[in-house]
């Protein structure tokens, strides 16, 4: 929707997301809690760093988030199959969707089972093609999440998804939320839906690389129980909330004119892929082959070329399932720092002419490419 009126721009594949996160805010703020309680709420919602940059992203965790947001406020309302097509919309966006379903379950057993199955229904009903497409896959998703693994597991995954929540979150509102966990005084679907996608990414996190950004659904429930809260935990999050609000602003500041020259500034990613877009459009060809996704999407957005991902090569990912085959002849791109053969000469009997493209950002090089001109698939 976004991308048909502004066309393929990061106005037009953000636009749709930032919108549908403020309605769902405000109705959570109009339905969800008390007029005493608003302020509070709104301060944890939007100016906590993790949450104010993470929505105008443009990653399947924006409309996963809409969606908890829904489903965690219909079923606040028993508008039973309403929250299934919250739940199904949860799992178009993202795996992570799955944790709703347990969590509806444990927190309305008992008190509104029929309603749960309501939803549950309907949400198999919302998320059937998808279903579909698992099992046509043989369940691809689960597998590579199950068999995943990483040098930066286990405790030093622990500690880095941690110290990520610290930075993105805040250290008050870290520990008002640990308290708020801990205690469950009313395990309602807020509290259920927090624990176990809490536990699921901790487990993640011991096995291989986390991101910050997969803890985000978590704090949905828990900043709208903690501005519920009374004595200590409200004062906490209050302090959190004005803490996490001068860190965001600092961000904030930093994102329009830089303040520090970090070594790995998030904002690098912005001028990284400009130009290898760039660069690839360039060379005057038409298509492109890549060893990673991530340049494949850079270079189809800001050069224009079309892209695809060399077969067999790191980890599986869309372009494997949408290619058909390998263009006949393009360019193909892969990270500098390989003394090794192109992968493309496995693929292509010619590969030839070769350059480097450097990324820079304020005379600092943030990353490069080789770039190599291939023609003949074998």
């Amino acid at each position: 929707l976004g991308t048909s009126i502004w066309g393929s721009t990061e106005v037009g594949v953000r636009i749709f997301g930032i919108v549908s996160v403020g309605v769902a805010v405000l109705c959570l703020l109009w339905r969800g809690v008390q007029a005493e309680n608003r302020q509070l709420l709104c301060l944890l919602l939007v100016a906590t760093p993790l949450l104010f940059f993470g929505g105008v992203l443009a990653t399947p965790d924006v409309p996963l988030v809409v969606a908890w947001i829904a489903a965690l406020l219909l079923a606040k309302e028993k508008a039973w199959g309403w929250t299934g097509v919250a739940l199904g919309l949860a799992v178009l966006s993202k795996a992570t969707g799955w944790v709703l379903w347990p969590a509806l379950l444990l927190a309305h057993i008992r008190s509104a089972p029929r309603g749960v199955l309501v939803a549950w229904g309907v949400g198999l009903l919302v998320c059937m093609p998808h279903l579909f497409w698992l099992v046509e896959h043989d369940f691809v998703s689960f597998i590579y999440q199950a068999q995943r693994r990483g040098s930066s597991g286990g405790w030093v995954g622990l500690l880095n998804l941690l110290g990520g929540q610290f930075l993105m979150v805040g250290p008050v509102l870290c520990c008002a939320g640990f308290a708020y966990w801990v205690r469950g005084r009313d395990r309602d679907f807020r509290w259920w839906s927090s624990v176990l996608l809490l536990v699921v990414v901790l487990v993640s996190a011991l096995k291989g690389r986390s991101e910050p950004n997969w803890l985000a659904p978590v704090w949905l429930g828990t900043f709208w129980a903690l501005s519920e809260a009374r004595g200590r935990l409200r004062k906490a999050a209050w302090a959190g909330g004005w803490l996490a609000a001068s860190a965001t602003g600092l961000a904030f500041a930093h994102v329009i004119s830089p303040l520090w020259d970090l070594p790995k500034d998030p904002l690098d990613r912005v001028h990284m892929g400009k130009t290898i877009g760039e660069a690839v459009e360039a060379w005057g060809v038409e298509k492109a082959v890549t060893r990673r996704y991530q340049e494949a999407a850079w270079i189809e957005f800001y050069g224009g070329i079309e892209a695809t991902t060399i077969p067999d090569v790191g980890r599986q990912d869309q372009f494997d399932l949408w290619r058909e085959e390998l263009p006949t002849e393009g360019v193909y791109v892969r990270r500098l720092g390989s003394d090794s053969e192109p992968e493309a000469a496995s693929y292509y009997k010619e590969v030839g002419e070769r350059g480097r493209v450097l990324a820079r950002r304020k005379n600092r090089v943030v990353a490069g490419w080789e770039v190599y001109r291939v023609s003949s698939p074998r």
